[in-house]
């Protein structure tokens, strides 16, 4: 999958409620629609005809997962569109793409293998302010005694507390999550690295998507 197979949902053609995905479902759908009811109360009938649509369609294009909630996942838009205009009755709402820099997002989510970084899509960043999160993980299977879980916790304070000491009113910290700017994580990796080289960083990015 590329960004050059991908379209975007405009909302302006469609008759139903369109969101902006936060993701990619399955690593391999860009696009959902949540279904009506749940897997207890829904109509047969109707379903049945959905479920014979999906199986025309050809395995793997499209996904079905009947659970508390009901959603069929597309790989791509034309199919999507397809079931739409045939059970319009049966769709709460199409998650997908809405721009173009959206579409980048979903792609650099999905192709980032860093396990300590990660990206979050967002209408805005975080309390407004910030676009990156992070927490600290300390090395507590190095540490010593019986206590080194809460040992590991007291460290974890300490750090965020040096961390808010230092980057001042270019941070700020919920209980164990540090927001601040990206401009500030080579600052922030230094001090660490110098500081508390057995502590691990894990971030998080925002990416702002002002039309989800």
């Amino acid at each position: 999958m590329t960004t050059s197979v991908l379209q975007i949902l405009n909302r302006k053609k469609y008759d139903i409620k369109i969101k902006g995905s936060d993701r990619i479902y399955f690593s391999a759908y860009p696009y959902k629609a949540k279904l009506i009811n749940n897997n207890i109360w829904y109509d047969v009938n109707r379903t049945h005809e959905l479920l014979d649509f999906i199986d025309s369609m050809g395995e793997g294009d499209i996904k079905f997962r009947n659970s508390i909630t009901r959603n069929v996942y597309f790989k791509n838009k034309q199919k999507l569109d397809l079931f739409t205009d045939m059970f319009m009755d049966q769709i709460d709402f199409i998650s997908g793409p809405v721009s173009k820099d959206h579409i980048d997002f979903l792609f650099q989510k999905i192709t980032n293998t860093d396990v300590h970084y990660d990206y979050e899509i967002r209408k805005k960043n975080f309390y407004n302010n910030w676009d990156s999160r992070c927490w600290v993980l300390p090395n507590w299977r190095s540490m010593m005694g019986v206590n080194r879980w809460s040992q590991a916790q007291q460290l974890k304070k300490e750090v965020l507390e040096k961390i808010v000491s230092m980057l001042g009113e270019n941070c700020k910290l919920s209980r164990s999550n540090l927001y601040f700017n990206k401009e500030d994580l080579s600052d922030l990796q230094f001090f660490l690295k110098l500081t508390y080289p057995d502590v691990t960083l894990f971030v998080t990015h925002a990416l702002v998507e002002e039309s989800l």
